[in-house]
């Protein structure tokens, strides 16, 4: 009796759901026919470069929030689109995420183009699943060349 009245409670919970949802979406296309705009408002630019410049001159993202005014996160945000690379370059959208388990695949590239043993690769990288050593293999057409050639 008790998984009877818990799958009819789920089937309730799930109807209950795809009802909401409907009237979600129909909210939305309502609103977008009256025109209204969705979304977060955008940021001015002459306050993103205000944002740049405290950034810049080294003040911290909750005192450069403060000073202007603004929410915490969207500090952040403008601080990521600005972020320099590890060269030193600019990008206008977001950093590249350095970190050292990048160095590990690489090496696991490089050594999969080069054409190293598949076992041998996955016994070098420590990788319990000889699925995810395939990964580095699957990118690298090159290795297997020779088989489709004739």
């Amino acid at each position: 009796m008790g998984k009877l009245v818990f799958q009819v409670t789920g089937a309730f919970a799930e109807f209950e759901r795809s009802m909401i949802r409907q009237r979600v979406k129909l909210g939305l296309k309502r609103a977008i026919a009256k025109g209204v705009k969705l979304g977060r408002p955008k940021v001015d630019r002459a306050i993103e470069r205000k944002i740049e410049r405290q950034l810049a001159k080294g003040t911290g993202i909750l005192k450069t929030a403060k000073l202007l005014g603004i929410g915490t996160s969207t500090v952040q945000r403008i601080k990521a689109q600005t972020a320099p690379f590890c060269d030193g370059s600019r990008v206008g959208m977001t950093s590249l995420s350095v970190h050292p388990h990048m160095l590990r695949h690489a090496c696991g590239f490089k050594l999969a183009n080069d054409g190293h043993d598949t076992r041998a690769l996955q016994h070098y990288l420590g990788h319990k699943n000889i699925q995810h050593t395939v990964r580095y293999t699957e990118l690298s057409p090159a290795r297997f060349r020779d088989f489709w050639k004739d």
